[in-house]
């Protein structure tokens, strides 16, 4: 049987094999979403696709609250650290956070300061 493989960066779709990390990032009302959104997808895949995220729909996620599943092998989370935090001109960084669940982490991480700022690492207990 063949498995259709949908694409590896919207939350929404479903992949059966490969190691992910998952992201949730929020950011304050008031920042320039069209703005920050399209400086976000800046950020490439090593093997030079765009990135891609989704907005959170749902009555349970704050406003601007976006989210995305990315396969590791193809997302270099450092880099999209970096990104986020030097490439997105943020008009309020310090209200922009990002939580971060490694798939072979029990934990997630959480950034504050557009990522800048570690608050809980993965490693806690």
């Amino acid at each position: 049987m063949d498995l259709i493989k949908p694409s590896r960066n919207l939350i929404s779709k479903i992949k059966v094999m490969g190691h992910y990390t998952k992201i949730i990032l929020n950011f304050p009302i008031g920042e320039n979403q069209p703005a920050r959104i399209k400086e976000l997808c800046e950020f490439k895949f090593k093997d030079g696709e765009q990135f891609v995220i989704q907005e959170a729909e749902g009555n349970f996620f704050p406003l601007w609250t976006f989210g995305g599943a990315y396969e590791v092998s193809y997302f270099d989370f450092e880099a999209f650290l970096k990104h986020i935090s030097e490439n997105v001109k943020w008009e309020r960084p310090e209200y922009v956070y990002l939580i971060v669940k490694k798939e072979e982490s029990v934990n997630s991480a959480v950034y504050s300061h557009a990522g800048a700022k570690l608050l809980v690492d993965f490693e806690y207990e």
